[in-house]
């Protein structure tokens, strides 16, 4: 995560927009979901590997590269509600989901990829777990559109994501990780939007 023109945090920032939220929601096209899901699986998997090797001057744009995704997952999750959204759409939209639970929100117990994910990213997603899915709601909210077309593709949302937390509440290994997901079932924007 460098960028050899600026170490300018302003110049960082553009760059992981652009690797994030750009490229998933406005770069691929639409009819290619399963392109936008093998990008966020290798970025969950990649992270996850590469976690304890990252240089702690470097911990910040990574964590903020983490919130960027995830931000831009639930932009795609958001986009995938829309009426005229196709099965295809939908489909990949439920594996974003399985993604998520699979890497940043598994509960640690298995044999599977879940003991590969350091608590650390746990920690992080659950942190900012709220904070972007309320930005992801108001970026695809679109002017003009009645308030209870945009209420229910945020209770479908919702209906998709909260699971994992409620999962990782009761399942996770460690004390932290199932307190931290309490907070976020806990704070009331995740109450209201439910």
């Amino acid at each position: 995560m460098h960028d050899s023109r600026s170490t300018a945090p302003l110049s960082t920032q553009n760059l992981i927009t652009t690797l994030t939220t750009s490229l998933l929601l406005r770069t691929i096209p639409r009819e290619n979901p399963s392109l936008k899901l093998a990008l966020t699986t290798g970025f969950w998997e990649t992270i996850s590997r590469e976690w304890s090797g990252i240089d702690r001057h470097r911990m910040d744009k990574y964590l903020l590269l983490i919130r960027c995704m995830l931000r831009a997952v639930f932009g795609l999750l958001y986009d995938s509600t829309r009426e005229e959204a196709s099965g295809e759409e939908r489909e990949a939209a439920r594996r974003q989901v399985e993604a998520i639970g699979r890497w940043p929100l598994s509960s640690g117990r298995g044999n599977g990829e879940g003991r590969k994910v350091p608590d650390g990213i746990r920690y992080h997603v659950l942190d900012v777990w709220v904070d972007e899915l309320e930005q992801a709601f108001r970026d695809g909210e679109v002017e003009g559109v009645e308030g209870g077309l945009e209420k229910r593709k945020r209770e479908a949302v919702m209906g998709m994501v909260m699971g994992l937390v409620e999962g990782v509440a009761t399942e996770a290994l460690t004390k932290g990780v199932r307190l931290r997901a309490k907070d976020v079932l806990a704070d009331e924007r995740s109450q209201a939007w439910r």
